[in-house]
C-alpha cells in the first residue's frame, strides 16, 4: 500500500455524470483484461521499486506530517463546500422540474441573476458525485453492517508506515475521518426497491463517535434507513463503484482545532427490533438528528460481551462413567493434508494441545474470533508443524476457551482447508516474497469443542506430574472442562485416557523440547535500548521486535482512555536480563503506585520464580536481578483478556508467566493526545497491538526454565539485585506465604550511644530496606542502614545546631521555652542500604534513645542545659553519615492510605562495626 495514498484523500471522480459512467465501464473492462498481467508483474514491480526502510522515528514524523496535511486539506474542503452551500441558499434556487417551470415563466425577472447558483439535491445513490449541495436518500435497505469497533490506534498507524507492513497488509477501512474519532460504525446501503436500482446504487455510510454508538444500537442488516445530509458529509472513498461515501460525526478535535460533521443531518430508521424469543417485533420508526443522537435506547438485544459474562458453573460429561469407547474417529495433525485430496470440503475430529492463543476479538462483521496454534504427537518438529485453528461465532460461548499453553482441545466437525499467508518482506531481496500455502482448521455451524485444563501443579517438575497423570484411571476428576455444548456433551472413558496421554506428552515436551518460539524472532529485555527516555542521543528508539517470554510483575489501568491515542493500560514485565533497575511508572496515579507497593518485582513475581524453581534443582535467590519494563496495551481485547479473563476465567495478573508474540518497543505518553506531546514527556516501552498474541505459560515450560537458568547463572556471577525488588529469606522455605518479617532483637544490657550492646545469643533475622518496601504495612523488621540526613534539614557540622527544629512543640529557638513546658522529638531521617533509600520517622521516646531527653535542653540550670545540648548535638553527629551503619528496628504503618516507616530505637538501636 502506498503511504502517500494512506495519508491523502483519493482524487475525485469525473464531474460529468455521463463521462463518469463511461470511464467506470472502460476501467472495469481494462481491469479484467489487465488482472492477469498485474498479478504476474507484481513481484517484479516490488523488486524494481522496493519501499524505503523507515525507522520508527521517521515513520512517526511522516505520520504526523501526513495527518496534519490531511486535516489541513479537510478544513479547506469543508470551508469551500460551506461557502458554496451558503451562496446557493442565499440565491434561493433549486434544481428540479417545478423550479425550472417557475423560472420559465419569470425569465425577464431573473435575467439580472442568471449567474446565481442553484441548489443541487441528489436523490439516487448512483448520481452522487460530490458536486451536489445535498443528498437525500429515501427507503434504503442495509446491505452490510460492520461491527462497532475502535478506529486505528496511533501505534497501528505508525506500523503502516513500515514498508514491510505496507507490502503485506492494508489498514482497516475506517473511512476518511477515522483519524479524528475513536470508533466507527459502517453500513452499506442500497435502494429497497429492486426495480429502481442498479449495480452502482450502493454507498458506504461511516458513523463516528456518538453517532457510531447510536446507529450500532438501532441498525441491523435488513432494516431500512432514509438519510439527508449536505455536501460537507460527502467524501471521496477508496471503495464503491463511484468512489464516494457519506460520513457523519459529532464534535472532534485535532491539534486543538474543533470540527464536526452533523449539521443538517437527518436520519430515519425503520427497525425491526429483536425479541428474547428470537423473533422480530413490528417495525419501529426512529428519527435522529444532532439533538437526539445518543438518547435513543437500543432496539436490538445487546451483543454478549464474553469479558463481562460469567461462564456456567460446570459442564457435565453425560456418559464419562458409562461408555468405555468413543464413537468418533480422530485425525492426527500430520494426517490433515491427506484429507484435502479426498474431499472438496473435508471435516475432521481432532485431539490436540494448545501451543499459543490470541485474545478473542470481534471481527468487522460482528462475529467473535479466536485463533489457537495446536500440535500433537505426530508433529515431528514440534511447534514448526503446528496447525492454526480459526474459530468464528456470533455467540462467544461457542468459542473454545484455553487457559494456558498445554491445555488439551477436542475439536469435532471442524473444516480443513489450505491458506496462503500474505507475502513476507525479505530484507535481503528487498521485496515481498510469496509464502507457501499451509493447512489450517476453521469452524462451521456444526463444530463443537471441549477444552480440558488441569489445575496448576504445586511443583514445576513436569516429569513427575506427567507420571502422576499417566497413573490415573477412570474419569477426569479434578480437571476443568470448558465445552461449547449447551447442556452436556459425550465423553467416554477412552476420551479420558486419550486426554491424560496427550497432556502428559505435552507437559514433558513443553518442559524439555526447547523453546517453542522462533529463535530468529525471539528477544530479551536486555536487548532494549537502556535509555528509556527520549533524548537527542536516541536516533532510533526501536531496538527490539518479535517474541518475548516474561513474567508479569504488575498490571496498571489507565484512566485517560477515550480518544484513541492512549493505551488502555500497562503491564510491567521482567525476564532477568538487562540492568538491574525498574523503568519509571507509566502513570503518576494512586493505582500505579499501589501496583508496585510490595516491590517491583513484587511478592507475586517472587513466588512465581520460587514455584518454577521447584523440581529443577535451582537455588532460590533472595531477590531478582534485571530490568522491569512497561508494556503498553493498545487494543481493547488484549486489555479485557488481561484484566477480566475470558467468560469468567482467571485473568492474567502479577506472577503470570506469559509469551508475547509480535511486540516492539517505542515511545509513549500515557495520557490523551499522546501524539501531540513533546518528546521529553515520553517513555520508551514495549507495544502490544492488534497482531500481538498473548499466551499464559505453565511454570514448567522450557521457555521459563531457560529464562530462570540464565538468571541463576547471572546471580552466581555476582550480578547486582534490582533495588526495587522485594526480598525473600533464602534460608527459609522455598515459597513463603509472605516475605518473613524481621524478628525482634534479643534484649541485652543497655549500652551508651554508639556502643555495641552485649547482645543476644540468638541473632535476629536481618532484612534489607527493599524488603521493607515490599512488605504490606504493619510489619516489623530488623535492618542495618545508614542515616544520611534529617528533615527538617540540619547540618551536623554546624557550630550551633538549632535542635528545636527536630521537636514537635518546641519554640522557634532553644531560648524561647517557658517554665513547665513539655517537649518531644519528632523528625524524619533518610535511611539507606545497598538496596534502596527509605524515609523514616523518629518520634517520642525513640528520639530520646538517640538524642537524649529533650526537656533537659530547656533546664533552668545553665550547666545542665549546656551539657544536654552538647550531648544531643554529639548524638546527632554520631548517628548521621553514610559511612556509619546502625542495626535498628523498623516498623511500617498505613497513614491515610500511604505506607510510612518509623524507627523504634527503644526496641533496637546499636552501632554495627
Amino acid at each position: 500500500m502506498d503511504l502517500a495514498s494512506f495519508f491523502s484523500l483519493p482524487a475525485a471522480p469525473p464531474k460529468s455524470k455521463s463521462k463518469g459512467k463511461e470511464n467506470a465501464k472502460s476501467n472495469k473492462k481494462a481491469g479484467k483484461r489487465g488482472s492477469k498481467s498485474t498479478k504476474k508483474g507484481s513481484k517484479a514491480a516490488a523488486a524494481a521499486t522496493p519501499p524505503p526502510a523507515l525507522t520508527l522515528e521517521e515513520a512517526t514524523a511522516l505520520l504526523d506530517a501526513g495527518l496534519a496535511s490531511k486535516f489541513s486539506g479537510l478544513e479547506k474542503d469543508v470551508a469551500d463546500k460551506k461557502a458554496r452551500l451558503d451562496e446557493a441558499l442565499q440565491s434561493g434556487g433549486a434544481t428540479g422540474k417545478k423550479q425550472r417551470g417557475r423560472k420559465a415563466k419569470g425569465k425577464k425577472k431573473q435575467k439580472s441573476s442568471a449567474a446565481a447558483p442553484e441548489i443541487s439535491i441528489k436523490y439516487k445513490i448512483s448520481d452522487v458525485t460530490g458536486d451536489e449541495h445535498a443528498v437525500q436518500l429515501k427507503s434504503c435497505g442495509v446491505l452490510r453492517s460492520n461491527a462497532l469497533r475502535p478506529t486505528l490506534s496511533r501505534p497501528a498507524m505508525i506500523r503502516f508506515a513500515d514498508p514491510a507492513v505496507r507490502a503485506t497488509t492494508s489498514p482497516p477501512p475506517d473511512g476518511p475521518l477515522g483519524y479524528l474519532y475513536p470508533q466507527v460504525y459502517t453500513v452499506t446501503i442500497q435502494p429497497s426497491e429492486e426495480a429502481n436500482r442498479t449495480e452502482e446504487d450502493v454507498i458506504d455510510c461511516h458513523f463516528y463517535g456518538s453517532w457510531a454508538t447510536q446507529m450500532s444500537d438501532i441498525l441491523r442488516i435488513g432494516d431500512e434507513v432514509s438519510i439527508l445530509v449536505n455536501c460537507q458529509n460527502i467524501f471521496a472513498s477508496d471503495s464503491g463503484p463511484h468512489k464516494r461515501c457519506i460520513c457523519v460525526g459529532g464534535p472532534a478535535e485535532f491539534n486543538g482545532k474543533q470540527v464536526q460533521f452533523e449539521d443538517d443531518v437527518q436520519v430515519k430508521v425503520v427497525s425491526y427490533p429483536d425479541l428474547a424469543s428470537g423473533r422480530s417485533a413490528r417495525a419501529v420508526e426512529i428519527g435522529i438528528d444532532k439533538d437526539t443522537v445518543g438518547t435513543i435506547p437500543a432496539q436490538h438485544l445487546p451483543v454478549s460481551d464474553p469479558y463481562k459474562r460469567k461462564r456456567r458453573s460446570a459442564w457435565e460429561p453425560d456418559d464419562a462413567k458409562k461408555a468405555k469407547k468413543s464413537g468418533y474417529q480422530y485425525t492426527t495433525i500430520s494426517d490433515l493434508p491427506a484429507l484435502l485430496s479426498e474431499s472438496d470440503k473435508p471435516t475432521a475430529n481432532v485431539y490436540a494441545v494448545v501451543l499459543s492463543v490470541s485474545p478473542p476479538r470481534m471481527t468487522m462483521r460482528g462475529e467473535w474470533c479466536v485463533s489457537l496454534s495446536l500440535f500433537d504427537e505426530s508433529c515431528d518438529d514440534g511447534a514448526a508443524d503446528a496447525v492454526v485453528l480459526n474459530a468464528f461465532n456470533s455467540d462467544p460461548a461457542r468459542l473454545p476457551v484455553a487457559l494456558r499453553a498445554g491445555d488439551v482441545l477436542r475439536c469435532h466437525r471442524v473444516g480443513v482447508q489450505t491458506w496462503r499467508p500474505p507475502p513476507k518482506w525479505d530484507d535481503k531481496k528487498a521485496e515481498a516474497v510469496e509464502q507457501e500455502a499451509v493447512v489450517q482448521l476453521v469452524t462451521n455451524k456444526a463444530s463443537s469443542f471441549v477444552v480440558l485444563s488441569r489445575p496448576p501443579a504445586g511443583t514445576a517438575d513436569a516429569e513427575a506430574e506427567a507420571a502422576k497423570v499417566r497413573g490415573e484411571k477412570g474419569a477426569l476428576d479434578g480437571w476443568t472442562f470448558f465445552s461449547t455444548a449447551k447442556d452436556s456433551f459425550s465423553f467416554a472413558l477412552s476420551d479420558a485416557d486419550r486426554v491424560r496421554k496427550l497432556w502428559a506428552w505435552a507437559a514433558t515436551t513443553l518442559a524439555d523440547a526447547g523453546g517453542q518460539m522462533d529463535k530468529d524472532k525471539q528477544f530479551s529485555l536486555g536487548q532494549m535500548n537502556d535509555e528509556f527516555e527520549r533524548t537527542a542521543t536516541v536516533v532510533d528508539p526501536t531496538t527490539v521486535s518479535g517474541d518475548l517470554t516474561c513474567l508479569v510483575c504488575s498490571v496498571i489501568k489507565n484512566a485517560d482512555v477515550g480518544d484513541g491515542s492512549a493505551p488502555y493500560g500497562f503491564l510491567r514485565v521482567w525476564d532477568g536480563t538487562g540492568p538491574s533497575k525498574s523503568d519509571p511508572l507509566p502513570l503518576e496515579s494512586l493505582p500505579a503506585r499501589d501496583a508496585v507497593a510490595r516491590g517491583d518485582p513484587g511478592h507475586e513475581a517472587m513466588t512465581a520464580v520460587y514455584e518454577a524453581n521447584k523440581g529443577r534443582g535451582r537455588p532460590n535467590p533472595p531477590s531478582l536481578a534485571g530490568r522491569v519494563v512497561n508494556v503498553a496495551v493498545w487494543e481493547a481485547p488484549h486489555w479485557e483478556y488481561v484484566t477480566s479473563g475470558w467468560m469468567g476465567n482467571p485473568s492474567v495478573g502479577p506472577g503470570s508467566w506469559v509469551r508475547l508474540r509480535n511486540v516492539w518497543d517505542g515511545d509513549v505518553v500515557a495520557g490523551p493526545q499522546s501524539g501531540t506531546q513533546p518528546d521529553a514527556d515520553k517513555l520508551r516501552m514495549l507495544m502490544m497491538h492488534g497482531k500481538t498474541a498473548l499466551t499464559p505459560l505453565p511454570g514448567y515450560s522450557r521457555e521459563v526454565a531457560d529464562l530462570l537458568e540464565e538468571h541463576t547463572k547471572r546471580v552466581k556471577e555476582g550480578a547486582k539485585f534490582n533495588p526495587d525488588c522485594t526480598v525473600f529469606d533464602p534460608s527459609g522455605s522455598n515459597v513463603p506465604d509472605k516475605p518473613k518479617a524481621a524478628a525482634k532483637p534479643a534484649k541485652g544490657k543497655r549500652g551508651g550511644r554508639g556502643k555495641k550492646n552485649s547482645a543476644a545469643d540468638s541473632a535476629p533475622l536481618i532484612s534489607c530496606l527493599a524488603e521493607a518496601l515490599g512488605e504490606p504495612a504493619g510489619a516489623s523488621f530488623t535492618v542495618r542502614a545508614s542515616l544520611l540526613s534529617t528533615t527538617p534539614y540540619l547540618n551536623p557540622d554546624a557550630d550551633d545546631l538549632d535542635l528545636a527544629q527536630l521537636m514537635s512543640n518546641a519554640p522557634s529557638s532553644l531560648g524561647g521555652a517557658g517554665a513547665g513546658d513539655e517537649f518531644e522529638w519528632q523528625f524524619s531521617v533518610k535511611l539507606a542500604d545497598d538496596t534502596c533509600e527509605v524515609p523514616a520517622v523518629i518520634a517520642g521516646a525513640d528520639g530520646s534513645r538517640i538524642l537524649g531527653d529533650p526537656n533537659s535542653l530547656f533546664s533552668s540550670s545553665k550547666p545542665q542545659r549546656n551539657k544536654a545540648r552538647a550531648d544531643a548535638a554529639a548524638g546527632l553527629r554520631d548517628a548521621l553519615g553514610e559511612d556509619k551503619t546502625w542495626q535498628m528496628t523498623l516498623k511500617s504503618a498505613s497513614v491515610g492510605g500511604v505506607k510510612v516507616f518509623a524507627i523504634r530505637a527503644t526496641e533496637g538501636w546499636e552501632r554495627v562495626e
